[in-house]
């Protein structure tokens, strides 16, 4: 994987995504995805490493993915 892709997650926005996914899942299930205890950054980071994929997308008719972490994108 080249170096642009392995620090997307250090991005702002992607930080700010990070943490409503993290988040949102927490709130609808009940459950941790991942640790969600630490920074922002922490949070973002752990997601984009995390072993298994995570994807997600927007509220589009048809939707489009708007994140994907590492391991979904090397799948």
């Amino acid at each position: 994987m080249n170096e642009n892709i392995s620090d997307f997650w250090k991005q702002e926005t992607i930080i700010r995504h990070s943490q409503r996914l993290l988040l949102s899942y927490k709130y609808w299930t009940g459950k941790t995805l991942l640790e969600i205890d630490g920074t922002p950054e922490a949070m973002a980071q752990a997601l984009w490493l995390a072993p298994f994929p995570v994807l997600s997308h927007g509220m589009e008719s048809d939707p489009i993915f708007n994140y994907g972490n590492r391991k979904a994108l090397e799948l």
